[in-house]
């Protein structure tokens, strides 16, 4: 298949897939604001602003059988639909703010329930979607009633590792933070770490890696509580974490996004053979349950107790963990390509 990759901030998961369909032989032309050179692709069209996109499209629309676009943001589906009215669409769409605000959750001064007005628009204009979790399927067939195909965020078999580079224990925590008050919206409260962090501080080693470390006002709140490891590009990460004795997945922080969340950070933990305590998390959870190679804990002080239980668990998860490759589950978005451009 001829298929454009369209993304205003290409992320990780967009690299994951990537990894996944240019081996199998699907050219890819790659619209983005930005690139990762160790990422496979055919073509690249570097665009930042909306008429760029548009001339993207322009330039490609008679090349290519299906558009994907990758959000968040979700506007770039209507440029699409724009400049190309009888376009294949399907949606990448790991990213929604109906999955951090139930619909009822806030009834603001106009007297009406929460709408996403990009996302609507959106999502009405697609032919298909691939979402990260079950939950979210569910979520988004009350919107919808086009094709919806469930893909994790798994990484692939050849960015496995076997050794981590050095020892140093502890906990290993990964992506983004919020802290209070710097955020007034509900939505960013899942990603403050600061009552589990307190919590754990001085009872096991806390590691960060974090866009955000060079920002004076957030390295004043965690600074007392973790230790910093800086940035990482991705490859250096999978190297990394298998540095560490347990990965943190969600939150002790309770949260209605916890739901619908696949976090890129469990799948990246399974590649780098680091085993994962999970709070809240469900889509995780199952799979835990199931595989025996990790943790679950409601309350920190059950980590605590099952420490020493992370030789065990990475056992299992080395064994294990095939089954959990990008290989095993492309071929169901496949599918669906197929299924719209047949349509």
């Amino acid at each position: 298949m001829r298929i454009a990759f369209i993304a205003k901030r290409p992320c990780v998961r967009l690299g994951k897939e990537l990894n996944a369909l240019v081996p199998l032989g699907h050219e890819i032309t790659l619209i983005a604001d930005g690139l990762d050179i160790t990422k496979p692709y055919s073509n690249f069209i570097y665009c930042n602003q909306p008429g760029e996109f548009a001339q993207a499209i322009r330039l490609v629309k008679d090349k290519i059988d299906l558009f994907v676009v990758h959000n968040e943001p979700t506007w770039p589906v209507v440029i699409v639909r724009e400049e190309a009215p009888e376009a294949k669409i399907v949606l990448d769409y790991h990213d929604s703010q109906y999955w951090y605000f139930p619909s009822q959750e806030e009834v603001m001064a106009s007297n009406e329930s929460v709408r996403w007005y990009e996302e609507d628009y959106s999502v009405a204009m697609c032919d298909g979607f691939v979402v990260p979790s079950d939950t979210c399927k569910e979520e988004l067939k009350t919107r919808t009633d086009r094709p919806i195909v469930v893909l994790p965020p798994l990484c692939s078999r050849s960015e496995f590792r076997y050794q981590g580079l050095a020892w140093a224990g502890g906990l290993v925590s990964q992506g983004g933070h919020s802290i209070p008050g710097l955020y007034s919206r509900v939505a960013e409260h899942w990603r403050d770490y600061t009552k589990l962090y307190t919590y754990l501080n001085g009872k096991c080693g806390i590691f960060v890696y974090c866009p955000r470390v060079d920002e004076e006002v957030f390295k004043a709140h965690y600074a007392p509580l973790v230790t910093f490891l800086g940035k990482a590009v991705y490859d250096t990460l999978l190297d990394k974490l298998g540095e560490h004795s347990w990965n943190l997945v969600g939150n002790w922080t309770e949260h209605r996004v916890w739901q619908f969340s696949a976090p890129n950070k469990f799948y990246d933990a399974l590649a780098a053979g680091v085993p994962s305590v999970v709070f809240n998390t469900q889509s995780i959870i199952d799979i835990i349950e199931e595989e025996k190679f990790g943790l679950i804990v409601n309350h920190p002080d059950e980590l605590l107790a099952a420490w020493d239980s992370h030789s065990e668990c990475r056992k299992n998860l080395m064994l294990k963990r095939s089954k959990y490759c990008m290989e095993n589950f492309i071929g169901r978005v496949e599918d669906l390509y197929k299924t719209v451009i047949a349509q």
